[in-house]
């Protein structure tokens, strides 16, 4: 290793500048209000948009042209739309439209020309649902048809509707009963009246 030195006349000292003292900056305190936006968000991030359970929504009425009545069940799990179904029921009773459409009862594709059966194309927007979590945000013309979401060709306004109205309305207790078609009729026919009843009940 090379030092190398040097030799100087001895010289007094030069006086070191008088340092100049330095602020501190002063962190501003965060705005309470901002805090508190802050948790909420992070809060609706964690926690989701809508309280646990389940939700209902059912048309007023049964259309006069088809006789069903669209029908919408959410479920809600750690804040967030986890299941969707939509259906609709008949005004005659029996199977809902979707079990109807399954079982080849609703031949929408043979008797209509549609491009594909009635619970594919209400299975697509299920899962746009579960996508977008905000049926607000659902995109339909004045005729209530979408092109939004690929394949699907059906009324999609009554969907998005129903679905709004179950989430403002809150989430209900769930029904004794499982969900499906019921049949029930006499034994025989009546042998003053020639009649038999029978009823049908959707659940």
């Amino acid at each position: 290793m090379l030092v190398v030195s040097a030799c100087a006349p001895a010289q007094a000292p030069a006086e070191e500048p008088a340092e100049t003292p330095t602020e501190t900056p002063v962190e501003e305190p965060m705005d309470e209000s901002s805090q508190e936006s802050d948790a909420s968000s992070d809060s609706m991030e964690e926690t989701g948009m809508y309280e646990d359970g389940i939700y209902y929504a059912e048309a007023d009425e049964f259309s006069a042209n088809s006789g069903w009545k669209s029908v919408v069940i959410l479920k809600v799990t750690d804040g967030k739309i986890s299941e969707v179904n939509w259906t609709a029921a008949s005004k005659d009773g029996g199977m809902d439209k979707k079990a109807a459409s399954m079982n080849g009862a609703y031949p929408m594709v043979e008797a209509g020309g549609a491009q594909a059966p009635w619970h594919e194309q209400a299975e697509k927007m299920e899962m746009a649902l579960l996508e977008m979590q905000d049926p607000s945000m659902g995109e339909y013309n004045d005729e209530g048809y979408t092109d939004a979401v690929s394949g699907v060709s059906i009324h999609v306004n009554d969907f998005y509707m129903l679905a709004e109205e179950a989430l403002a309305a809150g989430p209900v207790e769930p029904g004794p009963y499982k969900d499906g078609g019921y049949h029930a009729e006499e034994p025989e026919f009546s042998e003053n009246s020639g009649w038999k009843a029978t009823v049908d009940i959707t659940v």
